[in-house]
Formats: C-alpha cells, sequence, structure tokens
C-alpha cells in the first residue's frame, strides 16, 4: 500500500512541477509579447514620420492585438492561480480531516458503540466530499496542463 501512496505523492509533485513551469513560460510568453508592443509603437511613430499611412495602419492593428493577446494571457493566469488557491484550501480541509478521523478513532476507546457509528459516518461523508473536490480539481489541473 505505501507503494500506491509514493505513487500518488510523486504524481502531485509531477503535476506542481508541471504547473509552475506552465506558469513561467506564459510569464514569459507575456514579457515577449509586451516588448512587441514597444517595438511596434517605435515603429508605428517611424511610419507616421515617413508618412506612410497605411504602413501605420497595419502596425496600429498589431499593436492593439497584442494588446488583446497579453490581456486573455493575464485572465488566463488569474484563473490558473485562483485554482491552485482553491486546491490548496482543499488540501488543507482534507488534511484537516483526516486529523479529525484520527482523533475520532482516539475517542472510539470511551464512547458508545452507537455514537462512534454516527461519529464515522459524519466523517466519512466529509471525507468523501474532500476527496472528491480534491480529484476535481486534479484534474482540472491535469487538462489546464495540457
Amino acid at each position: 500500500m505505501p507503494l500506491f501512496g509514493k505513487n500518488k505523492e510523486l504524481k502531485e509533485i509531477d503535476r506542481e512541477v508541471r504547473y509552475r513551469q506552465g506558469l513561467g513560460r506564459v510569464k514569459g510568453y507575456i514579457e515577449r509579447s509586451r516588448e512587441s508592443q514597444k517595438r511596434l509603437w517605435g515603429l508605428g511613430k517611424r511610419a507616421l514620420q515617413l508618412g506612410d499611412r497605411k504602413q501605420f495602419q497595419n502596425v496600429a492593428r498589431a499593436y492593439l492585438r497584442t494588446g488583446e493577446v497579453v490581456a486573455r494571457w493575464e485572465r488566463y493566469m488569474v484563473a490558473a492561480e485562483t485554482v491552485a488557491v482553491q486546491r490548496g484550501q482543499v488540501k488543507a480541509t482534507h488534511e484537516f480531516l483526516q486529523s479529525m478521523n484520527a482523533l475520532s478513532e482516539s475517542m472510539m476507546a470511551g464512547a458508545k458503540p452507537e455514537e462512534v457509528m454516527k461519529m464515522q459516518r459524519g466523517l466519512g461523508v466529509a471525507m468523501a466530499k474532500a476527496q472528491t473536490v480534491e480529484e476535481t480539481l486534479s484534474a482540472v489541473m491535469d487538462a489546464a496542463g495540457e
């Protein structure tokens, strides 16, 4: 059984690494796009100085398109980071529920069987919900990474 737990941990680490690499690549792309915009700005000024209205319009359109691309990728970054924050919250909830489960196991020694069954059912339902949310967020992270 520990072998499978390690495999799950390794997959989780791999997903985290891919997520961070993806964010790094997107940040790099955004920076390069901003640099392209600066170059386009300069080219637009040159076209105006040369009196080439048609060339200026082409450069201006490229400048605006590049700005739209940057804005879109920045929105994607915000969405990805929001999912990562939510994923962290789910992990914390899952870990808390696991600690509560351990606490309930230690309480079982002095509790009545009916009370123990009720606590276990409640914790089981909570654990299942946390696991489902964690799996859903993992799937989202995997899909976002692809």
